[in-house]
C-alpha cells in the first residue's frame, strides 16, 4: 500500500503536474499568438487602405499629366532658379511588384537661402507624395551650392 502511495504521487508530480503547467503554458501562447494575428490583420487593413488612398493619387502624377521630373522644371521657373540648375538626373528602383521609387538629382549652384527655402516650400506644397530622398548643402560664401533629391513613390 505504501509502495501505490508513492506509485501514486510520483505520477501526479512528475506526470499530471508537468503535463498541467505546459497544457496552460500552451493555451497562453496560442492565446498571445491570436492577439498578434489580429494586431497583424489590422496593421494590415491599414497598409491596404493606405495603398488604395495612393492608388487615386498615381504619386507624383498630376491632373495635367505631370512626371516628377517636369513639376520640378516648373517649380525651377516659378521661383527663377532655371539658370542655377547645374543638371537634372532621374532614377527609378523598384521596391516591390507594386511600388517603385522615382527620383530626380538636381544640383543647384549658387543660390540663396531664400530662394531655396520657396523651393522647398513650393515643392512640399505641391503635394502627391514628394519627398526629400537626399539633400547635400555648401555654402559659399552668402551663396549655397546643393545637390538635392526629390522622389515620390508610384503604385501600379
Amino acid at each position: 500500500m505504501a509502495l501505490g502511495a508513492i506509485l501514486c504521487f510520483l505520477l501526479i508530480q512528475f506526470v499530471l503536474f508537468p503535463m498541467n503547467a505546459s497544457v496552460k503554458r500552451m493555451e497562453s501562447m496560442v492565446k498571445t499568438k491570436q492577439n498578434e494575428l489580429s494586431e497583424l490583420r489590422r496593421i494590415a487593413a491599414q497598409y491596404k487602405q493606405l495603398g488604395a488612398q495612393q492608388q487615386g493619387n498615381k504619386g507624383a502624377k498630376s491632373a495635367d499629366g505631370g512626371s516628377l521630373f517636369s513639376i520640378l522644371e516648373r517649380l525651377a521657373a516659378k521661383d527663377g532658379l532655371m539658370d542655377e540648375i547645374d543638371y537634372m538626373k532621374p532614377g527609378a528602383v523598384q521596391l516591390d511588384t507594386h511600388r517603385e521609387e522615382k527620383w530626380v538629382e538636381v544640383k543647384l549652384s549658387e543660390i540663396t537661402l531664400k530662394q531655396f527655402t520657396n523651393y522647398l516650400y513650393n515643392l512640399q506644397s505641391f503635394g502627391k507624395g514628394i519627398y526629400i530622398k537626399r539633400l547635400s548643402a555648401r555654402k559659399d560664401g552668402d551663396y549655397l551650392n546643393l545637390i538635392l533629391q526629390p522622389a515620390v513613390i508610384e503604385y501600379k
